[in-house]
C-alpha cells in the first residue's frame, strides 16, 4: 500500500509543477491582457475593484458588451478573483461599469489535444501573410466561424464572422496578430502577419 502512495504523490507534484500563474490586470478601462491562453491547472488572478466590478458572462453577453451575469458563474467581484482552470471551457468576463466601453476579456484553453483543431483546420484556409490589408478566409464547413483578432499585447483589435465560402475582411493596421477562430467543432489560434 505504501508503494502506491509513493507513486501517486510524485505524479501529483509533477502536475502542479507545470501549472502557470497568470495575472490579468486593470489598465485604465482595459484588461491586460484581454485574451489569455491557458492550460489545465493554471491559476488566473483577475483584478477587480469597486470601480471595476468583475462579472463572468456568457459569450453572447460578451459579444454584445453587456453585463448580465452567467448563471452558475462567479457572480460580481469587487476584489481580485482567483480561479484554477479545471476544464477546457472558454471564460468570458467584463467590467460591470465599463463593458459598453469595451472593458472585457476572455480566457481560452490552449489546445493540447489537437483533435478539435484538426477538425476545424481541415475546413479553414487563411491567406497568410495578409496583403493589401485584406484578410481572405475560405470556410468549407456549413457552420459560420467566429474570428477574434488580437494584437501581440492581447488587446482585441476586431471581430469577424466568416460564413460558408469565401470571406474578405479589411484590417487597418499592419503588424502581427493572433486570430482565435472557433465554431461548434473546435477552436484554433493562428498567427497572422499583415504586410502593408
Amino acid at each position: 500500500m505504501k508503494l502506491k502512495k509513493l507513486l501517486i504523490l510524485p505524479f501529483l507534484s509533477a502536475t502542479a509543477l507545470f501549472a502557470t500563474n497568470h495575472v490579468i490586470s486593470i489598465s485604465g478601462t482595459n484588461y491586460s491582457p484581454n485574451l489569455l491562453l491557458v492550460q489545465l491547472n493554471d491559476v488566473v488572478t483577475i483584478e477587480a475593484s469597486s470601480t471595476h466590478p468583475l462579472v463572468q458572462v456568457s459569450k453572447a453577453t460578451w459579444d454584445a458588451s453587456l453585463t448580465t451575469e452567467l448563471a452558475g458563474g462567479w457572480g460580481t467581484k469587487t476584489a481580485n478573483h482567483q480561479i484554477t482552470i479545471s476544464n477546457t471551457d472558454s471564460i468570458f468576463f467584463v467590467c460591470q461599469n465599463h463593458a459598453s466601453a469595451g472593458m472585457k476579456g476572455m480566457i481560452v484553453f490552449d489546445q493540447v489535444n489537437k483533435t478539435s483543431e484538426i477538425k476545424i483546420t481541415s475546413v479553414v484556409q487563411i491567406e497568410n501573410p495578409v496583403k493589401n490589408g485584406l484578410l481572405q478566409i475560405h470556410n468549407s464547413n456549413s457552420q459560420a466561424l467566429d474570428i477574434h483578432m488580437f494584437d501581440l499585447q492581447g488587446r482585441l483589435v476586431s471581430t469577424y464572422t466568416a460564413n460558408t465560402g469565401n470571406s474578405t475582411f479589411a484590417i487597418e493596421n499592419g503588424g502581427t496578430f493572433i486570430a482565435i477562430i472557433r465554431n461548434k467543432e473546435g477552436i484554433i489560434s493562428k498567427e497572422i502577419l499583415l504586410v502593408e
